[in-house]
């Protein structure tokens, strides 16, 4: 999310190319040198942990290379934004009558209110576009805050009692709507969802086993990003994750520490998505116990098969 803010800064940028006056003003350049002061300590940390977050950043938007993967993600990103945003279009069209009056927003500001809320997203797009580069849906929240200030800005609706209850009562019916599809869907789908993954009792039992074993707070757990993170947000104590038992994703994991503390280990047995093996884990901390395989059914859809997982404790010193 922070890297991704360059495209609205960038958005800012080509306005300011359309306003030469503005750029006239010491005040741009005094917010461009605080701004670089600011994210110095930043450049600095992240040339030192191998540019580690970019890494990351690029493994995200990196797609097998086809020719098609030019005109499939931006057209499926464009789609799926639209996609949210019909329902405020339905609302405002269907209920806000055009007004015969002036709007009171100047055409800079008009323009500007275009550059800062469509600017972000035709980027997006127009990267998408040029590298190929994969799109996921979630990415385009922060894209859609402005559109529906340009969409009032351009209908400049007339509001009346009437029609304002009408469209109050429509969009609590609709959101209603929705989340009542939203709630089937999760229940009948046959894909696994996020929503129901069963990360908090996963992570209250492990944490329990871990306390009646060794009467000590669980400190550390390695593993898949997902199942760790899942572990380590749900336990009451609030163990640090250590992603993939890899030192170059979790800088702010010392082995030392963790061989001392102890630790557990996990792994998804029902995947093969898993970046170590306990063979692996293994050669590393030959004091790791066994690995057991635990199951867990998911919530709400029961014809989801279960998870497998395969756990190991890594006893503290």
């Amino acid at each position: 999310v922070k890297y991704y803010s360059a495209l609205l800064l960038l958005s800012m940028g080509l306005y300011l190319l359309t306003e030469r006056s503005y750029l006239k003003k010491p005040a741009v350049y005094a917010g461009v040198a605080v701004f670089l002061v600011i994210i110095i300590p930043h450049v600095c940390w992240l040339f030192s942990h191998q540019l580690v977050t970019a890494h990351y950043a690029l493994e995200r938007i990196s797609a097998d290379p086809h020719w098609s993967n030019h005109f499939y993600f931006p057209l499926k990103f464009t789609g799926e934004q639209l996609e949210v945003f019909l329902p405020a279009l339905i609302l405002g069209f269907l209920f806000l009558r055009k007004s015969s009056t002036k709007t009171s927003l100047s055409a800079d500001n008009k323009k500007f209110l275009l550059f800062m809320g469509l600017g972000p997203f035709l980027l997006t797009i127009a990267l998408s576009f040029i590298l190929g580069i994969k799109l996921r849906a979630g990415w385009g929240q922060p894209l859609l805050i402005l559109w529906p200030l340009i969409l009032i800005s351009y209908l400049r609706p007339h509001l009346e009692a009437k029609r304002f209850y009408t469209f109050f009562i429509a969009t609590l019916l609709l959101l209603s709507l929705l989340i009542i599809s939203y709630a089937r869907a999760l229940i009948k789908s046959p894909e696994i969802s996020s929503a129901d993954y069963p990360g908090k009792l996963i992570a209250n039992e492990l944490t329990l086993a871990w306390q009646q074993k060794y009467h000590t707070p669980l400190k550390f757990v390695a593993g898949q990003r997902w199942i760790a993170g899942n572990i380590a947000f749900y336990s009451k104590d609030k163990p640090s994750v250590y992603i993939d038992c890899n030192p170059k994703i979790s800088p702010w994991i010392h082995e030392n520490k963790l061989s001392q503390m102890g630790a557990i280990f996990v792994w998804n047995l029902s995947d093969n998505t898993n970046k170590i093996t306990y063979e692996e884990v293994k050669q590393r901390f030959p004091q790791i116990s066994a690995q057991n395989t635990v199951s867990f059914a998911y919530h709400r859809n029961s014809k989801l098969p279960p998870i497998v997982l395969g756990v190991a404790f890594l006893r503290p010193a």
